[in-house]
């Protein structure tokens, strides 16, 4: 029985609530399970957040928007792809943020993509001469790392795996 005890529609019915329990194990959207069971889409919701303790609610249906497109870069000068590129990359990933759309080893790759963009654009900026010291403490970058460690919060997995791989950059010597 969850943190809702009693009130739980779905826990106090122990057969409902191993059926509605096996369902989510198998990743099967709110939706889908509300048709199996002739419950209410949000009722399964609310037992997943709240009685199952699940970080990241599975999606109900299909996503609301549609994720970014990349805009045609062609005829830009290298300053402004990169600009382009670097906003592209932040609206996939506060998509990806909303819609728990992204798998973890992708939302880690975007989140690489996003920081050598960032990259790229600071040299076509001429700050050749900063610092990764002096980047890290910018206030455009706390910015940046802001969005991303809200995306990533959602996603444990990424974080562990971000975690991993920035190890063994560190082991290589590369960071």
């Amino acid at each position: 029985m969850g943190k809702r005890g009693p009130q739980c529609s779905i826990c106090k019915k122990s057969e409902l609530c191993k059926s509605v329990n096996e369902l989510l194990d198998r990743k099967l959207t709110y939706q889908q399970i509300a048709a199996k069971t002739d419950l209410h889409h949000k009722t399964i919701g609310r037992h997943a957040r709240e009685c199952r303790n699940e970080e990241t609610p599975i999606t109900v249906g299909k996503p609301k928007r549609k994720p970014p497109r990349m805009p045609a870069i062609e005829g830009l000068d290298d300053k402004a792809k990169a600009e382009v590129l670097v906003t592209y990359l932040h609206a996939q990933l506060r998509w990806m943020g909303r819609n728990a759309g992204g798998d973890t080893k992708s939302i880690a790759l975007l989140t690489g993509q996003l920081l050598n963009a960032q990259k790229t654009l600071a040299k076509l900026n001429g700050a050749f001469d900063l610092t990764e010291t002096q980047i890290v403490r910018s206030t455009p970058w706390k910015a940046i790392m802001a969005k991303v460690i809200a995306v990533l919060e959602k996603h444990p997995a990424a974080v562990l795996d971000l975690q991993r791989v920035l190890g063994e950059l560190e082991a290589q010597g590369k960071l």
